[in-house]
């Protein structure tokens, strides 16, 4: 393909053949052509040579681990001694590449020429760096360099590869007829040729022609089913308009199968389809009603839109046209729909308030969590003594490893059994949620049996079974009876919010009810701009819930600390935990200022909870770097303050006050909200 004609880039001049050298007496032409600078040959002792092997071999080792910060510091290390290392440059430039660092990258790749000289590898590298940037002139001289040099060792070398990068540039140059018949060449010669077929599918949705880029697209589905440009922009399609008909009309019979469908709905909710992910996950049920875990499925994804009635209302249909399931030999699916008959509305006062004249019968039960054994279902009048404790249903850190093979308790369940007990657990968890406290205890009195001393946590169904623990835990500490009042404060998190819900606070002389605003599983990475993973879906579907001018607590950030910032430094997309930290309480406060623009919040920030020992240092850097950038923007946003006060003397610990169940912190430490809020002017 001819690349248009334009001044070369910096990058692209880098692969012009070395002019010869000019004597002195020979005066300079106007326009100095670059030259690649010979490089003098170093005299290395055999000592060095044998560091320099030791610690590149050091450095594949931790990149093929994943640790490429510390790969990334180890290259450093060697060019400082061996220059010449090409590998070096390489790895640091492939790390740059995929952290977004273009610039860098192409500054590496520069080097590794300057060493080693012109390769096809080499040049379709700066191609891509350039593309990357943004210099389309330049990345179509580099990549058809690397053709010549291609074809060159091999004429027979149809060099797909680099035509597609070369239509790629084309397109985005302005040139989309010559690139697309770039792509039907190689298509030609290679039908199944995946990054062709993903480019034209481009082509098709820029030209309003979905259903030719869905049938595209769900061929490279068949060779590369996780994809994520071909799910992408599955997801895409399947959202604009008419894109549930669409994506019908293309599957064909497959319209019908409930595993296509379900496959389907799970593909685009995790690219922000969820409306349309809720809509294909009920036409699966419907070809294959007995599927269990097309409804729990179902229901999650309900729950990713606050549609929480409605997961009740499915659950419940689900047991009762399931009836004969059962879990085990303990109960089946009618003794659960038999509990939830007639609750048209979990929300409402008679399942919350047992002053209520209607109030419901359930709400004279409670549950008491025994150490090592679980829930305990009786009336608020029993006392006699709980049952004794010889079954041990501790639940781990997250970030602890499993036990040994030898020392695993799993459940004695089908991969059916357990989706239906998953199931049952997001039940309670939905029903806590929403404050209907009545309608627990019975259904938590049907499923211990079966759950306990069952190693649930090693099971496919561990996050379910966490959410379910959690509020078993938890339910004993809420007031009875609760008071009917007008005055609420809600509390927006991950499952830490979970903690602080239904109790009350004493707010300057008013009795204040805490609600729970439950985002499951969001990050606060997840509310950068670019994202589209769906709990930033649930995020703004709970907030539109929340109504206008209220009072917030938000409560997010303790699974950035456990998971992504960490894993983020290690990739090298940040140089250190703090730079990550900031960036990740960017996105975070960004958010919450755009919601304080459109509903008129006031919005209260509290600090992550130091709950897991292996956490608990980044939890401090983070609520540190927190505080600071909330407190800057002091009109936007209030710190609650009491960090220090969840920890030991010695701010090593978690305060034993606070302990729950290794991850969630007591309902205890809502006086320490209280009393932050009551010091405020």
């Amino acid at each position: 393909a001819e690349a248009p004609a334009a001044k070369p880039a910096a990058a692209a001049a880098a692969v012009s053949q070395p002019a010869p050298r000019a004597s002195p007496a020979v005066q300079q032409p106007k326009e100095a052509k670059w030259t690649r600078p010979a490089v003098p040959e170093i005299k290395v002792e055999p000592q060095v040579t044998q560091w320099a092997e030791q610690s590149l071999e050091l450095a594949r080792s931790l990149k093929a681990k994943g640790s490429l910060r510390q790969a990334c510091e180890a290259w450093r290390q060697i060019l400082v001694v061996a220059p010449g290392r090409t590998e070096c440059f390489e790895g640091l430039a492939e790390v740059s590449m995929d952290c977004g660092r273009y610039q860098e990258a192409l500054d590496y790749w520069c080097q590794a020429m300057a060493v080693r000289g012109p390769s096809v590898g080499v040049l379709t590298a700066l191609g891509k760096a350039s593309h990357a940037l943004r210099d389309y002139p330049a990345a179509l001289m580099l990549y058809n360099r690397a053709m010549e040099l291609a074809l060159a060792k091999d004429k027979s070398d149809p060099c797909t590869g680099l035509q597609v990068l070369i239509a790629k540039t084309l397109y985005l140059n302005g040139s989309q007829d010559a690139a697309i018949q770039l792509y039907t060449n190689v298509l030609q010669k290679d039908e199944s040729n995946d990054a062709a077929l993903l480019e034209y599918a481009k082509a098709y949705v820029d030209r309003q022609r979905p259903s030719e880029a869905l049938r595209i697209l769900l061929r490279v589905l068949v060779h590369t089913p996780n994809d994520k440009t071909a799910r992408e922009l599955i997801s895409q399609i399947t959202m604009a308009d008419q894109g549930l008909s669409t994506l019908y009309g293309e599957l064909g019979d497959a319209a019908s199968s409930g595993p296509a469908l379900a496959f389907m709905a799970t593909l685009i909710k995790d690219y922000g389809a969820v409306e349309e992910s809720v809509a294909i996950y009920y036409k699966a049920l419907e070809a294959s009603p007995h599927m269990t875990t097309y409804a729990l499925n179902l229901v999650h994804t309900l729950e990713v839109c606050n549609r929480y009635q409605e997961a009740l209302d499915l659950s419940v249909k689900f047991c009762l046209e399931q009836k004969d399931m059962r879990i085990g030999g303990h109960y089946s699916n009618a003794e659960v729909a038999a509990l939830l008959e007639g609750v048209s509305d979990a929300s409402e006062l008679r399942y919350r308030f047992a002053t209520r004249a209607d109030a419901h019968p359930g709400l004279e039960q409670t549950c008491v969590w025994q150490p090592n054994l679980g829930a305990v279902v009786r009336t608020r009048s029993h006392t006699s003594p709980l049952p004794g404790a010889n079954k041990s249903t501790a639940l781990p850190s997250p970030a602890a490893s499993a036990p040994a093979a030898s020392e695993q308790k799993l459940p004695p369940y089908s991969a059916d059994e357990l989706d239906l007990l998953a199931l049952h657990f997001t039940v309670v968890k939905i029903l806590y949620v929403v404050g209907a406290l009545g309608l627990i205890p019975g259904i938590i009195a049907k499923i211990e049996p079966a759950r306990r001393g069952w190693d649930m946590h090693l099971t496919t169904i561990r996050n379910e079974h966490a959410y379910y623990c959690c509020v078993a835990q938890l339910f004993a500490s809420i007031p009875h009876p609760l008071p009917e009042l007008n005055k609420v404060i809600y509390m927006a998190g991950d499952s830490h919010a979970l903690s602080s819900a239904w109790q009350l606070i004493n707010r300057k002389g008013h009795h204040t009810v805490l609600v729970p605003k439950l985002v499951t599983g969001l990050k606060c990475w997840h509310l950068r701009p670019e994202s589209v993973f769906f709990p930033k879906n649930n995020f703004y579907n709970v907030m539109a819930s929340i109504p206008e001018g209220a009072e917030v607590v938000f409560l997010f950030g303790e699974i950035d600390c456990r998971e992504g910032i960490l894993r983020a430094v290690e990739k090298g997309r940040y140089k250190d935990v703090e730079e990550g930290i900031s960036a990740t309480i960017g996105y975070y406060l960004t958010g919450l200022a755009s919601l304080k623009r459109s509903k008129n919040l006031q919005i209260f920030v509290q600090p992550v909870a130091p709950v897991l020992n292996e956490t608990r240092e980044v939890v401090k850097v983070f609520n540190r770097i927190l505080k600071e950038m909330v407190t800057a923007d002091a009109a936007s946003f209030t710190f609650l303050d009491f960090f220090p006060k969840l920890l030991t003397p010695d701010q090593t610990s978690l305060h034993p006050d606070f302990e729950m169940d290794g991850t969630h912190m007591s309902p205890k430490y809502v006086r320490l909200i209280e009393e932050s809020l009551n010091a405020l002017p």
